[in-house]
């Protein structure tokens, strides 16, 4: 429970509720995070942007809502995709491996600049460098 007094509250807030399933209160929190600036919500904008709220929007995509976590040498995405969004696109270095990321209702769909072992949805796969569809082992 909180009143979000820091801008950096809301995409947190935004990451652990995707990460728990709870989608609706995590695009709530996502849209609130994303708009601290372009509204103005804090009544700060004189002073400047707030880089780590914009941060904090960066890591609800990446940690919440693609579900991102290094184990060892593979990188694990456990994504979860609220219902009124078509897909969500990542950009992200692991292992100095660029990676972009695309999250679809059914499938994952990585381009790797190379070789890289990447579970998806628990299930271990190793994704050559270009691109690789692999279906969803389940739609979350």
């Amino acid at each position: 429970r909180t009143a979000h007094g820091s801008s950096l509250s809301p995409g947190m807030h935004a990451a652990l509720f995707a990460r728990a399933g709870r989608l609706d209160e995590a695009v709530a929190a996502l849209r609130i995070a994303a708009s601290i600036d372009f509204d103005d919500l804090s009544q700060t904008g004189a002073g400047g942007v707030h880089l780590a709220a914009m941060g904090g929007v960066w890591q609800a995509l990446a940690y919440g809502f693609l579900g991102a976590r290094p184990r060892g040498a593979v990188l694990a995405i456990d994504p979860v995709l609220p219902q009124e969004w078509s897909q969500l696109d990542i950009h992200i270095q692991f292992r100095g491996v660029e990676l972009g990321l695309r999250v679809e209702p059914d499938a994952v769909i990585v381009n790797a600049s190379a070789e890289l072992d990447i579970a998806i949805d628990g299930r271990l796969v190793t994704c050559p460098a270009g691109e690789t569809r692999v279906q969803r082992a389940k739609a979350r």
